[in-house]
């Protein structure tokens, strides 16, 4: 993932998105994060350690490689679900919205023209980095960087507008709908 990273503008936009996820109960079971500059590598230590703390085998060279990860991207967006216990909102609904909402931010910066990725390693469910963000629970998503240039579909090319489907409906035979 490559410079620029979205602006506050675009990450506004992309938190309102968040927003407008599913959330049963209006429970708002997420929290942001954004880790971006000199706190990606504060991450990466925190990674490295959580690497060193469970695996005791892994070697200098995996330790530096983890090190590393936050700093492929110039920011990251850190989702996690915020749980709490609700007599009509499963925790499971909880989680699933707090999704919902990493995948509404997603889209939109997609939308924007930013590129990113969904990914959640092991590190996510340290309790050492949960702690770091004053979480119990957490899962993490990069969000980084202008797209690079690729080809990209256009709506017009996905989507069917109205006016295309009654066209097609009333070759079909289908019946149309009465104008009121």
């Amino acid at each position: 993932m490559i410079e620029p990273a979205p602006d506050e503008t675009t990450l506004s936009l992309a938190f309102e998105a968040a927003l407008r996820a599913p959330d049963h109960g209006q429970l708002r079971p997420y929290r942001f994060f954004l880790v971006r500059g000199q706190a990606r590598h504060a991450l990466g230590d925190l990674m490295a350690k959580h690497l060193a703390e469970s695996d005791p085998t892994a070697g200098l060279e995996q330790l530096a490689k983890m090190r590393q990860k936050p700093l492929r991207a110039p920011l990251i967006v850190v989702v996690a679900a915020k749980l709490v216990d609700h007599p009509k909102v499963p925790r499971i609904e909880q989680v699933v919205g707090a999704g919902a909402a990493a995948q509404n931010i997603l889209l939109c910066l997609h939308a924007r023209g930013y590129a990113g990725i969904w990914r959640t390693g092991g590190a996510a469910y340290s309790d050492s980095i949960k702690a770091s963000f004053g979480l119990a629970q957490a899962g993490a998503t990069q969000y980084p960087a202008r797209a690079p240039h690729r080809s990209r579909h256009r709506v017009e090319r996905l989507a069917t507008w109205s006016r295309r489907m009654h066209s097609r409906a009333t070759r079909s035979g289908w019946p149309t709908p009465t104008k009121h």
